[in-house]
């Protein structure tokens, strides 16, 4: 259930953010969802300096409150620089290298830094998103909105929800699979229709970090005549140097 959580937190983290509908909706046009999409992430984007704690969990079908998996991680990132926890992957970007820890397969692969902006997309990318939707929904509770996505029975996910609170900061994801799938590999009946969900809480702007034990690389590795070597502590894990040599 792991390398399927992964790959279910990959789609999903792509639209962003969601929430649940607790109360009576209202029509809401597409076009007003993806300004909707583009005021939250505009904050992930424009923020230079912030930090917050994401997680993940996975439920075995619609409407039960007990997550099968839940992993707890975090993000941090002033100006470039950034250093991410999730699904228990390590990743710290600066200004030298990119560099990603899995401690569970005991590697950490090495590449040059990119411009990628954590959760930064496009209205346009909101567009495509939105594009097959068959119903756009918005409510209101107290500080927060709920916003839902229902797409067609044919797509692989059958609804969106997001919450947003009064800020346009992004609280919770959930999504909806309409494929079934099984809880038990060796079991045919046990088929389920699972659900996701990411939850962003402990928002701080412009927290105070130790560069040296958040974004160096020093605790991984040192440089010697160009060649990446591991240090003491991570020294039995495999070191992935995908570096392009300039």
């Amino acid at each position: 259930m792991r390398k399927y959580t992964l790959v279910l937190h990959i789609a999903g983290i792509f639209l962003f953010i969601a929430g649940l509908v607790r109360s009576q909706s209202n029509s809401f046009s597409k076009e007003e969802m993806g300004g909707v999409f583009e005021k939250t992430n505009s904050w992930f984007r424009l923020t230079s300096s912030y930090q917050l704690d994401v997680t993940h969990a996975s439920y075995e079908n619609y409407t039960t409150p007990v997550p099968f998996e839940k992993s707890t991680g975090y993000f941090k990132k002033e100006g470039s620089n950034y250093h991410s926890m999730l699904l228990g992957i390590h990743t710290i970007q600066n200004s030298k290298y990119k560099i990603v820890i899995d401690t569970a397969e005991r590697i950490i692969a090495v590449a040059n830094p990119d411009q990628l902006t954590w959760l930064s997309y496009t209205q346009e990318d909101y567009k495509v998103l939105l594009k097959n939707a068959t119903d756009t929904r918005m409510s209101k509770t107290g500080r927060y909105c709920f916003y839902r996505v229902e797409l067609p029975e044919s797509n692989p996910i059958g609804a969106y929800e997001f919450l947003v609170d009064e800020k346009g900061l992004a609280r919770e994801i959930n999504w909806y699979y309409n494929r079934e799938v099984k809880k038990d590999p060796d079991d045919n009946t046990s088929v389920v229709k699972p659900r996701m969900s990411i939850s962003f809480s402990g928002y701080k702007e412009s927290p105070s970090f130790n560069y040296q034990e958040t974004f160096s690389e020093t605790p991984y590795f040192e440089k010697n005549n160009n060649k990446l070597v591991l240090t003491k502590k991570y020294g039995t894990f495999k070191l992935l140097d995908q570096r392009i040599k300039k």
